[in-house]
């Protein structure tokens, strides 16, 4: 067997098997369902109307939806088993399909969100705010494992990717909405 599928298989087993509680089962399911895109829309859509944080909801939403966008190719090229399938594994929500397992959608959403957030914060008396999404979306993460739904490795490369597209994009749609500290770079005055 391969050493990386090993590993895979074998922290996936320790997450979603040995460190399994039932008394945990609704704090993990919550932290999961915490990570559903429709979850982060409808928080967005309650930020739209305030002209204070639309900037802010509109440029973490557009850049959490490239992020969407971005993951597509990964889940169609990869057409990974997931760890649901094991004998030993013991599901807490249902798998819609068996083959699209990398990268986690819902822990490349929160970590896209996070780190959008946390680099429109940065500096201002809300940083905080940016850290603990992190934080979030790393239990997002994890909840993945311990539902049983995803690899190690499918979270890492959602937290990945989501990481990168978040540095890549934030800065486009911040400078774009006017967030302070994305100022566009001003040419020189004509003479």
């Amino acid at each position: 067997m391969n050493p990386l599928f090993q590993w895979d298989r074998d922290i996936f087993r320790l997450i979603h098997v040995e460190l399994h509680r039932a008394w945990l089962d609704p704090l993990w399911l919550l932290i999961t369902w915490s990570g559903l895109a429709g979850v982060h829309i409808t928080i967005y859509l309650l930020l739209l109307p305030s002209r204070k944080l639309r900037p802010f909801a509109l440029t973490v939403g557009l850049t959490q939806l490239v992020g969407g966008i971005v993951r597509l190719p990964f889940v169609s090229l990869t057409e990974r088993m997931r760890p649901s399938n094991f004998e030993f594994a013991n599901p807490l929500e249902p798998t819609f399909s068996s083959t699209n397992s990398f990268p986690s959608g819902h822990t490349m959403g929160s970590m896209t969100l996070a780190v959008s957030l946390w680099l429109c914060l940065r500096g201002s008396d809300w940083e905080w705010l940016g850290k603990a999404a992190i934080g979030w979306a790393i239990l997002v993460g994890i909840s993945r494992i311990y539902v049983g739904v995803h690899y190690p490795t499918d979270v890492l490369g959602g937290a990945i990717l989501g990481t990168l597209v978040a540095v890549l994009v934030t800065p486009w749609f911040a400078r774009k909405f006017g967030l302070p500290g994305f100022s566009e770079s001003t040419a020189p005055e004509e003479p």
